[in-house]
C-alpha cells in the first residue's frame, strides 16, 4: 500500500514540475515577443493627435474620439492592457474564468496577447495571439504542455474583417494611428 501512495504522490509531483514548466516556457515565449514588439516603438509616429489628419473618419467614429478627448493629446506609441472576465469557445458553451494581457504598438502596428482559461479549476489553457512584423501567429496550449492549435498567418492572408483585428484597429484608432485602417 505504501508503494501505491508513493508512485501516485510521485506521479502527481511529476504532473505538476511538468505544468509548471510548461507554463513557464510559455510565458518566457510571449516575454521575448513582447520585447520584441517594444523594439519597434521608436518607429511610432511622434505628436499630438489631429482628427483633421484624418479627414474620412466615419462619423461615429470621430464623434467618439471627441468625445474620448484625444484631440491634441501626445499618441501612445505603446500599450499595455490587463483584463479579466469569462470566455466562452462559441455560443451555447459554458463561460470560463480568463485572465491575460495584451501589448499594442502603434508604428509599425502590432500587438501580443497572452491569456489563461480555467474550464476547471487548476486546469489552465494558455494561448498567445500576437502580430509582429507583418505575421500573425495563434498558438493554444492546455496546461501550457499540449499543442492544440498553432497558425500562423503573413499579412496579405490575413483576414480583413476579423472581430480582434477589428477590435486592435479601433484601439490603435483611439491613439490617433489609422494609416494602416480602411473605414468603411
Amino acid at each position: 500500500m505504501r508503494i501505491v501512495i508513493a508512485i501516485v504522490a510521485l506521479a502527481a509531483a511529476v504532473a505538476l514540475v511538468a505544468v509548471a514548466f510548461g507554463g513557464f516556457a510559455l510565458s518566457r515565449r510571449v516575454s521575448r515577443e513582447v520585447e520584441a514588439l517594444a523594439r519597434d516603438v521608436d518607429r511610432a509616429p511622434h505628436g499630438v493627435v489631429s482628427l483633421a489628419a484624418y479627414p474620412d473618419l466615419p462619423a461615429p467614429v470621430r464623434r467618439y474620439l471627441e468625445f474620448a478627448g484625444v484631440e491634441g493629446r501626445e499618441r501612445i506609441r505603446f500599450a499595455r492592457l490587463r483584463h479579466t472576465g469569462t470566455f466562452r469557445t462559441g455560443p451555447g458553451q459554458a463561460w470560463m474564468p480568463i485572465q491575460g494581457e495584451e501589448y499594442f504598438t502603434a508604428g509599425p502596428p502590432g500587438f501580443v496577447w497572452f491569456a489563461a482559461v480555467r474550464p476547471v479549476p487548476f486546469v489552465p489553457i494558455r494561448a498567445r495571439d500576437h502580430y509582429l512584423h507583418g505575421r500573425g501567429s495563434m498558438l493554444v496550449k492546455p496546461l501550457g504542455l499540449f499543442t492544440l492549435a498553432n497558425r500562423s498567418v503573413t499579412a496579405p492572408s490575413l483576414p480583413p474583417r476579423s472581430s480582434t483585428s477589428t477590435r486592435r484597429a479601433g484601439c490603435l484608432a483611439a491613439r490617433g494611428e489609422t494609416s494602416f485602417a480602411q473605414w468603411t
